[in-house]
């Protein structure tokens, strides 16, 4: 099959199959469940268009310099073994994954071997008309047209992609808090969100603060508020004094155990959210876990004396800091992720609202977008870090949903390519009505 030139592309009509918004791990999911279907010819025939904000060598989906909350092995195994992709599972970070196999990873690995399975599937679609990557495009909008095709916009209202579905891909954000920003105004300390430190960007900034006898404080209790404290530990560990460190938690911490026995035997306060007890399974999204839950119970125990949790259940952030002696350099919020969505518009111009829960965006049971007002909206999909479904697991009530890799976990791409691949039938090419 001939490839085409970048000319040949831009001469043709925007129109494809799919069009999926962001090209990090999730939407890679998608070309591997493709594959999982022996269809991914034939998505890419009727046209497979990923557009993402970045250059394509600026893949850093997960590159945190700490482990990973899952096994080695669920990064690799949704990779078909003799199919288009199965090379990554023999390059160098491939082989370093699968000898990991059950133990948890660096995330810097786990980036590492999602960009090359980025490079590999940019490969694969360069001999398809249809389909291509589209780097430094930035999605504002997506719009659903009278036909019900989708067309997706740039902030300057210039046409990116018109195609019969959309994927939105676009990940999750670690979301402003107008509460936190005044309590860093108040103390004079700064404020950053918990990724740009487990990305190495604060190091200076950071050694400067602990330098000078100032506070870390951590807001949250969760897996990303516990990296942090591991992350300052082990880059700080000979300038850190005694309680220099602050967590902050207004809900319960949580600890993993990797099944029912572990957690009837270790758990002393039985907590709410990590079993389901009708099906006697443990919820593998919820919990500290290795390096994050090793330094909680250092610290129960009395064997870390440099980080010093209290719990913002019956108190203001403010309160706890005001009552603190020491001086507050830098505030870290580390409370979870939002998700991050282009704006939704009918064919005519009228936003679209899409009904979210706790600033994550609720998708139907086939992973469909719903709006405010309940309708699904049958031609866009949502996958990944931002999104859940809120009746997919027995956990719900207690708000835990499904997050990182579950394109794999839940068979989440699946779900969403067999739909598409059902719907396109054996036509050769898509047939797109104008807007």
């Amino acid at each position: 099959m001939p490839e085409f030139s970048e000319r040949d592309r831009l001469s043709l009509p925007l129109d494809c199959a799919v069009q999926v918004v962001g090209f990090g791990i999730s939407g890679l999911g998608l070309a591997f469940a493709a594959d999982r279907q022996c269809q991914f010819e034939k998505l890419c025939q009727h046209g497979l268009v990923y557009i993402d904000k970045r250059r394509e060598s600026d893949f850093s989906s997960l590159n945190f310099d700490i482990l990973s909350n899952s096994p080695a092995s669920d990064f690799i195994e949704g990779i078909r073994p003799g199919g288009l992709f199965s090379a990554l599972l023999n390059s160098q970070n491939g082989k370093r994954l699968r000898c990991l196999k059950n133990k948890e990873t660096p995330l810097t690995l786990v980036s590492e071997f999602f960009a090359d399975a980025a490079d590999c599937l940019s490969t694969l679609l360069k001999p398809y008309l249809r389909s291509s990557v589209l780097s430094r495009k930035c999605v504002s909008t997506i719009k659903i047209n009278r036909d019900n095709t989708t067309s997706s916009y740039d902030m300057d209202g210039n046409l990116l992609v018109r195609s019969r579905y959309t994927v939105i891909a676009t990940g999750g954000v670690e979301a402003n808090n107008s509460e936190f920003a005044s309590v860093a105004r108040q103390r004079l300390a700064d404020l950053v969100q918990s990724e740009p430190i487990l990305r190495g960007l604060m190091d200076n900034r950071l050694k400067q603060i602990i330098s000078t006898g100032q506070q870390i404080a951590i807001i949250g209790g969760s897996h990303s508020a516990f990296s942090v404290v591991d992350y300052l530990l082990r880059n700080f560990s000979s300038i850190i004094q005694r309680e220099q460190i602050l967590l902050v938690h207004r809900s319960p911490i949580k600890r993993y155990y990797k099944n029912i026995k572990d957690f009837n035997k270790t758990s002393a306060s039985k907590e709410e959210g990590l079993v389901d007890f009708e099906t006697q399974t443990v919820n593998r999204y919820s919990g500290l876990r290795c390096d994050a839950r090793f330094n909680y119970e250092n610290i129960l125990n009395g064997n870390e004396n440099r980080v010093n949790i209290v719990s913002a259940a019956d108190a203001t952030i403010e309160n706890l800091l005001a009552a603190n002696a020491n001086p507050v350099g830098m505030l870290v919020q580390a409370t979870g992720y939002h998700s991050q969505m282009p704006t939704i518009i009918d064919h005519n111009h009228q936003p679209i609202a899409t009904k979210c829960t706790g600033g994550q965006t609720e998708l139907s049971l086939n992973h469909h977008l719903i709006s405010e007002n309940k309708q699904v909206l049958e031609s866009i999909f949502g996958i990944g870090l931002g999104t859940f479904i809120a009746s997919a697991a027995p956990y719900s009530t207690t708000g835990e949903v499904a997050v990182g890799v579950n394109i794999y976990h839940q068979k989440d791409a699946d779900t969403i390519i067999s739909q598409i691949l059902g719907q396109l039938g054996n036509e050769p090419l898509l047939p797109l009505a104008q807007n």
